[in-house]
């Protein structure tokens, strides 16, 4: 599955990107629901490809489930590691 292309689920956009010398240290999205309240903070393991571009499988996953419910203006992603994994398995 290295360098498979994954889009962001519909009404997802890339709000901010931090990313430095190959490190991404945080990934937030706007989700489809400008309105609501709440801002959804997850703390994942270490970041894999999705950037300002393109998602990945597991961020893709994340969206559908917790933030599609409606109740999140934003999704604020943020790893225990800043390394980026090159491969994504699952």
């Amino acid at each position: 599955m290295a360098n498979q292309s994954h889009k962001y689920p519909d009404g997802f956009s890339v709000n901010e990107v931090v990313k430095k010398n190959g490190a991404r240290y945080s990934l937030v999205l706007n989700t489809p629901t400008p309105d609501a309240k709440l801002t959804l903070f997850v703390l994942m393991m270490n970041p894999s490809s999705a950037d300002g571009e393109d998602s990945d499988p597991t961020v893709n996953k994340l969206l559908r489930t917790l933030g599609a419910s409606g109740k999140y203006k934003k999704v604020v992603i943020v790893n225990t590691t800043q390394l980026l994994k090159p491969t994504v398995t699952i």
